[in-house]
């Protein structure tokens, strides 16, 4: 899975990290499972970033995609690596989970989920 963020001025690398190391790296076929509960059922988890901080957030395969003003990319792409993390460790996400973490990173955008 690769993030890319938006600007309204373009298209930019995030973080100063290569698109392909952003959230995921490749998804291989025993991360197939990881990607289904980061997204949430039919997409879900994904909508609930995109509302709780006004972006688009798109999958594309095994891609997710993120636009919108760059503070609030930032904030969702965070959330989104955070949470990925936690997944990465066999940590089941719910969507209680996410909105937890959604007002964590409203509070402070530079919060350690993983702790």
């Amino acid at each position: 899975m690769h993030v890319a963020e938006h600007a309204s001025n373009g298209w930019r690398p995030g973080h100063g990290i290569s698109p392909s190391e952003l959230v995921l790296g490749g998804v291989v076929t025993g991360e197939v499972d990881q990607l289904r509960e980061l997204v949430g059922e039919f997409g879900a988890q994904l909508r609930m970033v995109a509302r709780a901080f006004s972006v688009d957030v798109d999958q594309r395969g095994s891609s997710v995609w993120i636009s919108g003003e760059s503070g609030a990319v930032d904030s969702a792409h965070h959330l989104l690596a955070a949470l990925h993390g936690l997944v990465r460790r066999g940590y089941p996400l719910h969507a209680a989970d996410v909105d937890h973490a959604i007002r964590l990173v409203r509070n402070d955008p530079r919060v350690d989920l993983a702790s």
